[in-house]
């Protein structure tokens, strides 16, 4: 018996049904096709927002805040880290395992200004059950380094973020 099966895609936030695609070929027959969602798929739902990470006047960075990231917030002119918050979401019956994701950022004419692809270590995400990420960019809005590693930069003119990819094995 031969087998094939179709992946989970999740494109733009919105998972696709993984179908599991079987066909029994027996002495040159017509493949049999199953129109059922596979059981051994794990779907994922993503949600993606820009927003910022700003920095006190005792040099603590805040969490995520969620809107267009402004000049500076009166602190020193590069106090402020532009960032995006990727929520995924499982909405299958099974364990996922994220390895990393990448996002495309957007701005208000829906014009692709940038994007980022992320690694990270492998995480599981049970059944009904939701896992944040927030990525600050690697400079502030004064083109000063902010968070030592973060490669990833958001683009000024970006006001939406979507989720293009997400790797697991």
């Amino acid at each position: 018996m031969n087998r094939s099966r179709v992946a989970v895609k999740i494109a733009r936030g919105v998972p696709w049904a993984a179908l599991a695609l079987v066909a029994a070929c027996s002495g040159g027959g017509t493949p049999a096709r199953s129109t059922a969602p596979a059981a051994t798929f794990p779907q994922l739902k993503a949600d993606c927002g820009i927003g910022y990470e700003a920095m006190d006047s005792s040099y603590n960075w805040s969490g995520f805040i969620g809107g267009h990231a402004p000049v500076a917030i009166g602190n020193s002119p590069g106090d402020v880290a532009p960032a995006y918050q990727i929520t995924f979401t499982n909405v299958g019956h099974m364990t996922a395992e994220v390895e990393g994701f990448a996002v495309v950022f957007s701005d208000g004419s829906g014009a692709e200004v940038g994007s980022d692809s992320e690694r990270t270590a492998p995480t599981f995400i049970l059944a009904g059950q939701s896992l944040t990420w927030t990525e600050p960019s690697g400079v502030d809005v004064s083109g000063q380094t902010t968070f030592s590693g973060n490669t990833g930069v958001v683009p000024a003119t970006a006001t939406d973020c979507q989720l293009v990819h997400w790797y697991h094995p």
